[in-house]
């Protein structure tokens, strides 16, 4: 029922809300109580809180419940539903109750952000501003009447303008380009070049998912000769400015700030073109310590040049404080673990405001080592960003921590970004909207720690790393650990490196995983064992299908002892005296063993078998009610009532119309005419007659019920 459709969830998420807050009706909580009941793996109540007899008594008790009942039940239902019991969302929250709890090393960092506001200083950097704005809006409306979606390539523009004089620069050079071509009646490229657009923009930034930007150039000389002529004066007016950038010095300001702090610092922008000229304007008095890096890779200078790196050196020279500063574009936000770093300085904001916590990822992570990190945006006084901003920040506490609840929010900012808007009430009702969704907050609900005990694993990393020290060399390979690195020489290849720690894998990527699984590791186990040898230890294994069962036992004297984790084994090793076991007794365990090994591995698969069944027999239950509640809807528009669905089902297949082809497959597909429920009833007769005249004569086109027959669940019969 739960994967039957969709409002099934909506609505028993909305009688949990409800519940919680002291005002649900019993319609709603039967809902919410049939679910749970019909669901045969959802959690039983055992303390007699709740009658869980029939749905309808179960219903009553959810609400009716007390309000000292209500935090439990609510809990109850959550953790019942099989999204929780399949999902635990672990948040930064539930992190400090683990550290709380002595199960984690250290807390997750505190995030502290500031607003950085800055105002051009000089007369002439405000006049040029406000003239590139007033073209940029004037070239946007008059391309969005020719037609919609035309104007983008301003927005574009504008984000430019906003980031840095030398990204609009360029940005106007190459449309200048473009108009001189149009003069001269020459071909030229139609689309905005890639290195004008943010280097993480998606399909969905851009109008109707376009792939390519058009440049939206005029079709005729004489428009293109005019727009010349505005281009050429502010190309003229930006070279004029000379180095005067009141953004940049401010920037500037801010950095020494946090750097004399002794931390490290990630900037971030949208524009390569951008990142290049922070990169050039700080190298003279950052040189070595500085970096960058883009979807072409990093760079670090070298005091004569910038030198091309690979994610692995960026990585690693921040981790060894050898880089102090990192500028980023937003493919940095992709991969990249920087957490050494302590501050994240937002030099532009990106015009999709879902991209600021991917940003902020890269240092507000596990393994930060500051308590407090840094989180600084630059602002434009009195701009759409900085308005925009304010209220993502205040309603939806942007920056602080993920805000999925709040992603149609964001969707709105960031059309207001994009088109210099600033309906703050529009966004403002957005984010009331998404703060009264009682689905949207249940999605993203943050998990308890779990007070489940955690199981000892028999082999954990720090065993291998222990046996591994043993191979001194004297029979075979040997192997040197140093700084999480174990170096193996002498083996089936001729030298191999694990890395035996998070921090390792991430600094070097060219370092094995120290796990069981690799092959390296199981050809350098297989290595140690000599021909004939007889240890006590013996394992033994057998594979049915995808599944792989293997049992280790210690054989000695009094016979074969089972062994379940490396610290037994550690204590029987230590133990031996030296002594093979007897042949016979070997051989008689290797048999045991085999045998303990290929019934319990026989024994999974049947399990996996049965447990795919019985999904397959869910998804057809699914499909089934799916189409039952569609061709019930279908009825009672038809016949106007709930009254005899049968009949009417009948009637209308015997009748010469397109419909009839559809409702013999309905037959076909539910095997028998089926028994309609009193529930089922009550539910599409409330359905009829709250549904229009219009809404009614939708159903019988049968579009709805046409879905319901294509359902790809039915393909479980044939599995």
């Amino acid at each position: 029922a739960w994967l039957a459709d969709f409002t099934a969830v909506r609505g028993y998420y909305d009688a949990l809300a409800r519940i919680a807050d002291g005002c649900c009706d019993e319609k709603t909580a039967l809902q919410a109580a049939t679910l749970a009941l019909g669901d045969q793996e959802f959690p039983k109540l055992t303390d007699g809180s709740l009658s869980m007899a029939d749905p309808r008594e179960l219903a009553r008790g959810l609400a009716f419940a007390s309000p000292s009942q209500r935090p439990f039940i609510t809990r109850w239902l959550r953790t019942g539903s099989p999204l929780a019991r399949r999902m635990h969302r672990n948040t930064r929250n539930t992190l400090r109750q683990y550290y709380a709890r002595g199960l984690v090393a250290r807390p997750p960092a505190e995030r502290r952000v500031m607003d950085v506001v800055f105002d051009f200083t000089d007369h002439r950097e405000r006049a040029v501003y406000n003239a590139i704005t007033r073209y940029i809006d004037r070239r946007f409306k008059e391309l969005e009447h020719q037609k919609a979606g035309k104007g983008f390539v301003m927005t574009i523009y504008r984000r430019r303008a906003s980031s840095s004089p030398a990204s609009l620069k360029q940005s106007l050079g190459r449309r200048r380009s473009g108009l001189l071509q149009v003069i001269g009646q020459r071909a030229y490229d139609s689309t905005l070049q890639t290195v004008d657009v943010p280097e993480a923009i998606a399909s969905d930034d851009t109008p109707e998912g376009e792939d390519k930007i058009s440049l939206a150039l005029p079709q005729d000389s004489a428009t293109a000769s005019r727009e010349l002529s505005d281009v050429d004066g502010f190309l003229q007016d930006l070279v004029s400015l000379g180095a005067t950038d009141s953004k940049l010095n401010k920037f500037f300001g801010v950095l020494r700030q946090l750097t004399d702090d002794g931390r490290s610092v990630l900037v971030f922008t949208e524009y390569v073109d951008t990142m290049v000229y922070l990169r050039d304007s700080l190298a003279d008095h950052y040189g070595a310590a500085l970096g960058c890096y883009s979807g072409e890779g990093g760079q670090v200078w070298d005091g004569a040049q910038w030198k091309m790196v690979g994610k692995d050196t960026i990585t690693k020279q921040l981790q060894l404080g050898q880089l102090k500063i990192v500028i980023c574009t937003d493919a940095a936000s992709e991969g990249l673990n920087l957490q050494t770093a302590g501050a994240l300085i937002n030099y532009d904001l990106p015009w999709n405001p879902s991209k600021v916590e991917q940003r902020i990822g890269r240092i507000d992570r596990i393994g930060q080592r500051h308590s407090e990190i840094l989180i600084v945006n630059m602002f434009l006084k009195d701009s759409v960003d900085e308005r925009v901003y304010g209220v993502l920040r205040e309603r939806c506490h942007l920056f602080e921590h993920f805000v999925g609840a709040m992603q149609p929010v964001l969707s709105r900012a960031r059309q207001m970004l994009m088109e210099k808007k600033d309906d703050l009430d529009s966004l403002i009702a957005e984010a009331q909207k998404a703060e009264q969704d009682a689905l949207a907050r249940e999605t993203y609900v943050e998990n308890l720690a779990d007070t489940a005990p955690r199981p000892k694993p028999p082999l954990a990393r720090e065993h291998l790393v222990e046996a591994m020290a043993l191979l001194n060399g004297t029979f075979g390979p040997k192997a040197v650990v140093a700084g999480g690195v174990v170096t193996v020489t002498g083996g089936p290849v001729a030298k191999v490196r694990f890395g035996a720690s998070q921090e390792a894998v991430e600094g070097d990527r060219k370092l094995i995983p120290l796990c069981p699984l690799q092959p390296p590791l199981r050809q350098l186990a297989d290595g140690l064992w000599r021909p004939g040898e007889r240890l006590p230890l013996l394992v033994a294994s057998s594979q049915a299908g995808p599944l792989r069962r293997s049992v280790a036992v210690w054989v000695a004297a009094g016979g074969a002892k089972p062994i379940a984790s490396m610290g037994e084994l550690r204590e029987l090793v230590e133990a031996w005296d030296g002594v093979y076991p007897d042949p016979a007794a070997w051989k008689a365990s290797e048999h045991q063993a085999m045998q303990q090994a290929a019934t319990e591995v026989t024994q999974a698969l049947e399990a996996a078998r049965v447990a795919e069944s019985q999904g397959l027999a869910r998804q057809i239950d699914a499909a089934r009610l799916r189409l039952l509640r569609e061709l019930g809807r279908y009825l009672v528009c038809v016949n106007g009532d709930s009254d005899d669905l049968n009949r009417t089902f009948y009637e209308q297949m015997g009748r010469d119309i397109a419909g009839a082809r559809r409702l013999k497959a309905c037959l076909a597909h539910l095997g028998a005419y089926p028994v309609w429920s009193e529930e089922l009833r009550s539910e599409l007769a409330e359905f009829v007659a709250e549904a229009t005249d219009g809404q009614r004569q939708a159903r019988i086109a049968g579009t709805e019920l046409e879905a319901a027959l294509n359902d790809p669940r039915w393909l479980a019969r044939i599995g």
